[in-house]
């Protein structure tokens, strides 16, 4: 979905909507006495060609929220491919408030002179470094030593892609403190969500 959209040139017009849509969403838990903050992912081109930290501000001033409500995920493959341009995006937004996480790492280059680099706050782990933790040793120790450089770096570290409890106990022993994955929920619509969990 995402290339076609970028093909058409349609992707600033939608991740513009996703931003919005994720702000009213904030807004509306806000207002219900939840305070939760959400995850946008950002395309490559809409990072590259856009004024996202105007966008961003403009989303956030529409619907009553504060920049520290949101973060922005952009792939380590897209980052490192337009690092030059995206860096200081990266900062401004920094710069106000906005979490930035870097979403599947370990995919791209995973050259470290990013990580010191640019201004990063979360390391989002790929899943395809979780799907064999409870059978490979091998992939047991790449992980650990992933969560152990992120936290001497000072980041916040999220591991993708948890289907058993048999890979979060070893991630919990890791001191990996958030996970994702179908082990917990699968995407849902917003009701779902705060019938599940909120309420």
């Amino acid at each position: 979905f995402v290339p076609v959209a970028e093909e058409a040139g349609l992707v600033g017009a939608i991740g513009e909507w996703v931003l919005r849509t994720a702000c009213r969403q904030i807004r509306q838990w806000q207002d219900a006495g939840y305070s939760l903050q959400i995850a946008v992912n950002v395309s490559a081109v809409q990072a590259r060609h856009t004024d996202l930290v105007k966008e961003v501000i403009k989303a956030c001033e529409k619907h009553d929220v504060v920049p520290s409500d949101i973060e922005v995920e952009l792939t380590e493959s897209s980052i490192m491919d337009n690092l030059q341009k995206i860096s200081p995006a990266f900062s401004k937004l920094r710069g106000i408030g906005v979490t930035i996480a870097v979403d599947d790492f370990g995919t791209g280059y995973s050259s470290f002179a990013y990580l010191r680099d640019l201004p990063v706050d979360v390391l989002k782990i790929d899943r395809s470094f979780i799907m064999n933790i409870e059978d490979k040793r091998r992939d047991r120790r790449i992980l650990k030593t992933i969560i152990a450089l992120g936290r001497d770096l000072c980041l916040d570290i999220v591991a993708e892609g948890v289907e058993t409890q048999g890979q979060a106990d070893i991630l919990m022993s890791y001191e990996c403190r958030t996970v994702q994955g179908y082990l917990f929920a699968r995407p849902m619509p917003a009701k779902e969500f705060e019938a599940a969990f909120l309420s």
